[in-house]
């Protein structure tokens, strides 16, 4: 498979009042045509700052971003606007955490979809109505006639929902970026709008970085995952090495955290104790290092991904932990 995305090294930095702060810490990651990458963790750890990053939507002024993200080989963030523009929407999308906040209170969700359609396609205004329709309708939305005239308060959050994979997948794009999309729906509607995006994800071939902190999600929806906690990739392989074998303490808590139907009803649901810290850009060694059974006097020392070696030699299983081997072989959390 080929790299659709790969970013190297990406390091972004807030200024304001209290100085620099660190969001993302050296990462490096890649997605491939095709493939589903989940990108977990706290809320905090620098999920929506690296999806941001690689959209290009961080805002004007106050950051700086170092390093490369090459969408098929070139480099988003050597881009001018103009430039990414004709990218965005196009090529590469993204579907928000809030669809009531995305989308614009005082046009109609038929504008909204055909102006996406008129900017990246040369169709006149009534393909551009047609198309929109058919999109409304791809999207699981019976009524797309009637939903077209309507404006974002009129409709339901899964409603809504489904508005945005619409207008994000009105171009056909290579990679679709979903950051947290189920987060303010209910579990039934949620289920509905995975279904649909696996669906959609399948038709169109397209690769697909899901962003979320629900495992469950993560079990049903990936290819591979990488987890993520205070600005730096901490574990990452496919998602039956991570959930098979889990080598780094803070994913081993976050899938001991997860509720199950086979567990004993008395059990005491595992939780992580403490927060993710604030000024996580000034700390020298693990991360995770206050909140660890494990940690020792080395865990003070600075952390690498290294690959985690199998009998063959082969592997795409990498952790930042220098005591992963007994992590995974202990049976505690």
């Amino acid at each position: 498979m080929s790299h659709i995305l790969e970013v190297r090294g990406l390091q972004v930095a807030f200024t304001g009042e209290r100085g620099e702060t660190v969001g993302t810490d050296h990462v490096d990651f890649h997605v491939d045509s095709g493939e589903t990458v989940c990108l977990v963790g706290e809320s905090g750890c620098g999920k929506s700052v690296t999806s941001l990053a690689v959209m290009g939507l961080l805002g004007r002024g106050g950051y700086a971003a170092e390093g490369e993200i090459l969408f098929k080989g070139r480099d988003l963030l050597k881009m001018k606007r103009k430039e990414l523009d004709a990218i965005r929407g196009k090529e590469l999308a993204m579907i928000f955490q809030d669809p009531l906040s995305s989308l614009n209170p005082v046009l109609t969700i038929g504008l909204q979809l055909m102006e996406g359609i008129k900017s990246h396609m040369d169709l006149d205004k009534e393909s551009r109505r047609q198309r929109a329709a058919a999109l409304l309708k791809k999207a699981g939305i019976r009524d797309a006639e009637a939903v077209m005239k309507k404006y974002p308060h009129q409709l339901s959050g899964g409603m809504r929902q489904r508005v945005m994979i619409a207008m994000a997948l009105s171009c056909e794009p290579a990679l679709l970026i979903a950051d947290e999309p189920t987060t303010a729906l209910d579990v039934t509607i949620q289920a509905q709008i995975m279904s649909l995006l696996k669906e959609l994800k399948k038709d169109l071939n397209m690769a697909l970085l899901l962003i979320t902190h629900d495992m469950g999600l993560v079990a049903q929806m990936a290819d591979r995952v990488m987890v993520m906690y205070a600005g730096q990739i901490i574990e990452e392989g496919t998602v039956f090495e991570i959930f098979d074998h889990p080598s780094h303490p803070y994913t081993k808590a976050l899938l001991a955290a997860v509720p199950s139907l086979k567990q004993d009803p008395d059990r005491v649901l595992p939780a992580i104790e403490g927060t993710v810290p604030e000024e996580y850009g000034r700390i020298t060694g693990c991360r995770f290092a206050d909140r660890c059974p494990y940690r020792q006097k080395l865990c003070g020392q600075a952390q690498v991904l290294n690959n985690i070696l199998t009998a063959d030699d082969k592997t795409s299983h990498r952790v930042r932990c220098r005591r992963a081997e007994e992590v995974e072989q202990d049976g505690r959390v």
